[in-house]
């Protein structure tokens, strides 16, 4: 369906007129329960001002607070955060605590993956100070501990590199049990006035022991408990994507996917110093809202319940970095009414110090109204929010999901979620137009060449695990705006 179609077609343009409210998001689900008796009635696009505890600005806005009776009741709030840059004395490393988990598998034979492996850890060895500590766990069938935690000295370097080079590939993949040990190595042997990271890098599919992605993320979660970051490498075109990306996301670091090797020295390097700069540390949203009110999602971070509230963990703040992620509210749409949205907290700690910034205002308003009130709802949205969320986080859900459907060999389910996924990004670009939006609908068009051409691809094999872990790595790149 051609882009200049959709914008002159009458009968579409009719026919989105009843459902554009319907579509503000990506994915529709059922509608909720009913909501609470009409209340108060409805202020302006509200707006939480950067608000500064602990040298941290937080700000949170909703892309609207008006749905149409019937739709599918969907609306974002947007969370931004930003660390101060830190004079130069603040920029000063912090003594660190660094254990690489190493994938040993068989694997790791192709493509001379251990021997970049080696050279990148070398690498490393030879940027930490006496004041540093290094450690490095191996995984096959087996799991071991080569190198314990320990500083490196001009006296025992040399035998840490030996040690490194004489590693070569083996067995299964043990990953649950690697990553396992590598935890205990942290927290049986912390010091205070240190920061902590590990790194998880692995080119297989865990295959033996703990296997489930969802089992290893609340593995990470719980072996970490919000004291370090965990961050992970996807090497090669053979790991499970959704398995690494889940053990960063509950261990609060970063997930890396690598197809070629040769820069796995710069990212050890760049989360080597970067573990020193943690400005805020246990950042966590925690939302109380009115009955009926689901939170679906939130850009992809970890969400848990506790009572009525959602709570949602986007992981740590870095000097001078600005994250910003969405929330994924579902309003209930089955009646007319207005009602107080509920409260939002968001906490973090600095230097050891709780801080707290309540991000909606008691007195928030959402509602419901009826179909002949369309142009009321559609005057509700903020436009910057709303294009945000539409080709940052709906968007980088939308990859996320594709590259599912890429790494299954279902051409037709992928294809199919383009379309649809086009469809409904037309639909919320009339409602609010804005270019980013449309720019992004001629995108799609390419993407289907684009799937259809690693399908009939010559090597479809690698070009659907190229594709496919691109897709996902993107998604999550996108979802989650950081600089």
């Amino acid at each position: 369906m051609k882009l200049r179609w959709l914008l002159q077609s009458k009968k579409f343009a009719l026919g989105c007129a009843y459902v554009s409210l319907g579509v503000l998001v990506a994915y529709g689900v059922a509608a909720g329960r009913p909501g609470p008796k009409p209340i108060l009635p409805i202020g302006d696009p509200p707006l939480t001002l950067w608000t500064d505890k602990g040298d941290v600005k937080v700000k949170a806005q909703l892309s609207q607070t008006k749905v149409v009776q019937g739709s599918d009741g969907l609306i974002y709030l947007q969370v931004e955060s930003e660390a101060p840059q830190g004079s130069s004395s603040e920029k000063q490393r912090r003594p660190t605590d660094f254990v690489v988990v190493l994938d040993r598998s068989g694997s790791m034979a192709d493509a001379k993956k251990m021997d970049y492996a080696h050279r990148a850890i070398e690498s490393l060895i030879n940027q930490l100070t006496p004041n540093d500590r290094f450690g490095l766990v191996t995984f096959d069938d087996l799991i071991e501990t080569p190198i314990e935690l320990g500083s490196v000295t001009s006296h025992n370097k040399e035998n840490i590199l030996s040690r490194i080079r004489g590693i070569t590939p083996r067995g299964s993949t043990n990953l649950g049990g690697g990553l396992i040990a590598g935890i205990d190595l942290i927290r049986s042997k912390a010091r205070t006035h240190q920061v902590d990271r590990l790194i998880l890098i692995s080119d297989g599919i865990a295959n033996v022991g703990i296997t489930n992605p969802s089992d290893l993320g609340r593995l990470a979660a719980r072996g970490t408990g919000g004291s370090f970051a965990i961050s992970t490498i996807g090497v090669g075109l053979d790991f499970n994507e959704t398995i690494m990306a889940s053990i960063a996301d509950y261990g609060n670091g970063n997930y890396h996917f690598l197809e070629n090797l040769a820069s796995l020295d710069k990212v050890l390097s760049q989360e080597f110093y970067g573990a020193s700069q943690v400005y805020a540390s246990d950042l966590e949203l925690k939302l109380d809202l009115a009955t009926g009110v689901e939170v679906l999602e939130a850009s992809g971070y970890p969400m848990t319940r506790e009572g009525s509230r959602s709570v949602i963990r986007p992981g740590h703040l870095y000097s001078g970095q600005k994250k910003t992620f969405f929330v994924t509210l579902k309003l209930p749409t089955d009646r007319v009414y207005s009602t107080a949205l509920g409260e939002g907290v968001f906490s973090y700690q600095v230097g050891g110090k709780a801080f707290s910034v309540p991000l909606l205002k008691k007195e928030l308003q959402v509602a419901c109204v009826s179909p002949d009130r369309e142009k009321e709802a559609l005057g509700s949205i903020v436009p910057g929010v709303f294009k945000e969320a539409w080709t940052k986080n709906n968007y980088g859900r939308f990859l996320k999901e594709n590259s599912a459907h890429v790494s299954k060999g279902d051409e037709g389910g992928a294809l199919s979620s383009i379309r649809d996924y086009k469809a409904k990004l037309s639909s919320a670009y009339l409602a609010a137009p804005a270019p980013e939006m449309k720019k992004q609908i001629e995108e799609l068009d390419k993407m289907e060449a684009q799937v259809t051409g690693a399908f009939n691809s010559p090597d479809k094999d690698t070009s659907l695990k190229r594709l496919g872990k691109t897709y996902q790595y993107e998604g999550i790149q996108s979802q989650r705006k950081s600089n």
